[in-house]
């Protein structure tokens, strides 16, 4: 009869070489000297099992698997089915009296053996994971709790490498992430996903306590090899979790305001109780220079604020805006409790000006407000009144809006809701209109319509909306893009009866339009029939916009040199250089300045105004450029004006209001 140790030694000189010819485990290893190294350092410590106490095995054999995992990174599957097929092998041979052993005594030690390098895998990986998963910044708990679960994992995996003390909670009913899915945060981030995802993301979590407590039974049975098993499934699960997670959170962080005053709606809606709202705004410091501090900031505010209120009885939620404002969503029962959040604002605020380091902290400014007048708004709407409230007694640092206030904000929310929904669907239907009003050639005694500017116009009623409110809207909903090309295509079909007695018209052109092709496109082809009708088109841009889109105005200048005119808008307003118009000029990128009406409106009362207003007209006719001046409102402006400027164009009520074309070619035929 052969020793056991002789049939292992020749068992294992043959996986050696299977290994090698067929490469089972290749994949995971670089060498053929790796794969020796493994398979004998699995050789040598099967025959110490042979001759070691058996009291010794497990623990013995765990700092084995530790080993074998930390150092060669083999998966535990190809060791198992190595050491299963040799204790087969073995098995056979003692059946067949090949081999005298104790068949009993050897499936024992075989046993203990797979259990205790499964042990050192189960401990090993649990750090590994630990190690690599968590040295990473929690950057996704951001505004609310999502990531509850992967404390807990972090938890249970110490638990794991730590020699299994200090189990963590195992009872999903009793666990943190229950508390979360039950919680605000949760629902404001469910607005963001399908139902389907929700209960996902639900199953999920039951799911990651139901393996745990699996592992923690195997553990408790010294079954090692099924727990190393389940925490590779658990470690699964957690990825899948947080992967859909991630999913959700994006959609979330694409609109998060929308999503969070969406829940808002609801809640007031249909709660009973009352549901407080704060907006902290934020009045920016010259010190704090990056709106990614400020961010910073509103996350120091909004978690000291959450921790504090951690033992009230309300719930509490938040989201963290752009870099202007904070906004959290209580829910409680007495008024009194709102001043409970100031104080908490306050105390967060007050540690961070006494804890900040890199930064002073600037101002904030806390509002609330009685929110059951609020009920059946949509989103929309109830974000409206949240800025107006950031914007109402800002000298008060902190404001509640009684119910009085909440009313007005509200009916002033309503009608901008209702503007807004109008202007959507005119520019929707194509029915917005073009007015023009007129720029005349003021020289020495003669007055003459040369062109017109054209303005978009919307009717309420038989009423024309106030232009800001009109533009404030378009902004607001970012339909600017497709105002501006319905501009370009209404002008398109008016060149014949433009030509019939002007020179050309003017228009302005929202910042964001150049940066969409769909309308560089259509004042391609606007330009095109301007051309053809030997028309003059001239673009009203700021200064500063003048220069982010140098390239594309250049290349439509080029392009289009008979027909377009570029002209820098609200010159004097702002940060406006005489430098920059020299800058412009010389690179052929100015025709005409156009002077801001809040300055024409001052020249009779204040002479330094006047001063300007010459300054920018003479400058203007130096570097050979119209000067066009808006706001001449009466007479005396225009005899101010003439005083001093022979040679300007004018723009204002003394010589019309914007007014249908058709009207305009009646007043001045």
């Amino acid at each position: 009869m052969k020793k056991i140790e002789e049939v292992i030694d020749e068992l294992f000189k043959n996986f050696i070489e299977e290994a090698i010819q067929n490469i089972g485990i290749g994949p995971f290893i670089t060498s053929r000297e790796a794969i020796k190294s493994i398979l004998q350092k699995i050789h040598e410590e099967t025959n110490s099992a042979l001759t070691m106490q058996s009291t010794e095995l497990l623990e013995h054999f765990s700092i084995a698997g530790a080993t074998l995992y930390n150092k060669y990174r083999v998966p535990a599957f190809l060791w198992i089915d190595t050491l299963e097929k040799l204790k087969e092998d073995i098995l056979y041979a003692i059946h067949h009296q090949i081999i005298d052993y104790d068949d009993d005594a050897f499936i024992l030690r075989m046993n203990k053996l797979i259990q205790g390098l499964c042990k050192g895998y189960l401990k090993a990986s649990a750090q590994d994971t630990l190690n690599f998963t968590y040295e990473r910044i929690d950057a996704i708990n951001i505004e609310m709790d999502i990531m509850s679960h992967d404390r807990w994992y972090k938890n249970f995996l110490e638990f794991l490498a730590n020699d299994f003390q200090n189990v963590p909670e195992l009872m999903y009913e009793n666990s943190e992430s229950n508390r979360w899915i039950k919680s605000l945060d949760f629902k404001l981030l469910m607005k963001a996903c399908t139902f389907e995802r929700e209960g996902e993301i639900v199953i999920f979590m039951h799911k990651l306590y139901d393996l745990a407590r699996e592992i923690k039974h195997f553990i408790d049975i010294q079954d090692f090899k099924n727990a190393y098993s389940y925490l590779i499934i658990l470690d699964q699960k957690v990825n899948l979790l947080n992967d859909i997670l991630k999913e959700v959170l994006i959609n979330f962080m694409s609109d998060k305001l929308h999503f969070f005053f969406t829940l808002f709606s609801e809640i007031i809606l249909f709660k009973k109780q009352y549901s407080y709202f704060l907006t902290l705004s934020v009045s920016l410091s010259s010190e704090v220079a990056h709106k990614r501090d400020i961010h910073r900031l509103f996350l120091a505010i909004y978690k000291g604020t959450k921790n504090r209120s951690k033992d009230m009885a309300y719930q509490f939620t938040g989201v963290v805006d752009d870099g202007d404002s904070m906004h959290f969503l209580l829910h409680y029962n007495e008024k009194s409790d709102v001043e409970k959040i100031f104080t908490s604002v306050t105390q967060t605020i007050y540690e961070l000006k006494k804890e900040e380091i890199t930064l002073n902290v600037p101002e904030f400014i806390v509002r609330a407000s009685e929110t059951e007048v609020f009920s059946g708004l949509s989103a929309a709407t109830l974000q409206k009144i949240a800025f107006n409230m950031a914007q109402q007694h800002v000298h008060v640092p902190n404001y509640h809006f009684n119910k009085i206030e909440c009313s007005k904000l509200r009916e002033s929310a309503d009608r901008k809701a209702a503007i807004d929904e109008k202007v959507l669907k005119a520019i929707e239907d194509k029915t917005m209109k073009l007015y023009f009003q007129p720029i005349v050639h003021v020289y020495g005694n003669e007055k003459k319509l040369v062109y017109c500017e054209a303005l978009s116009r919307m009717s309420d009623e038989g009423k024309i909306i106030d232009a800001e409110e009109f533009i404030h809207s378009v902004l607001d909903q970012k339909l600017s893009s497709k105002l501006d090309i319905l501009v370009y295509q209404e002008l398109m079909q008016r060149t014949s009866d433009i030509a019939a007695f002007m020179e050309g018209v003017s228009v302005n052109i929202f910042p964001e339009s150049f940066k969409d092709k769909k309308v560089i496109d259509a004042l391609k082809k606007c330009l095109l029939s301007f051309q053809e009708k030997k028309l003059i088109l001239t673009l009203e841009i700021t200064e500063y916009n003048l220069f982010e889109y140098y390239d594309i105005l250049l290349n439509l200048k080029k392009e289009f040199t008979s027909t377009l005119r570029v002209a820098v808008d609200d010159f004097g307003s702002g940060y406006s250089s005489l430098a920059a118009l020299v800058k412009l000029s010389k690179n052929g990128l100015l025709d005409a300045v156009k002077i801001d009406g809040t300055l024409t409106c001052e020249i009779l009362n204040d002479a330094t105004t006047f001063e300007i207003v010459k300054t920018a007209a003479s400058l203007s006719k130096t570097l050979n450029v119209k000067t066009i001046i808006e706001y001449i409102e009466n007479k005396e402006i225009e005899l101010k004006l003439q005083e001093e400027v022979d040679d300007f164009y004018g723009q204002g009520y003394l010589y019309a209001a914007a007014m249908p074309l058709e009207k305009v070619k009646k007043t001045f035929s």
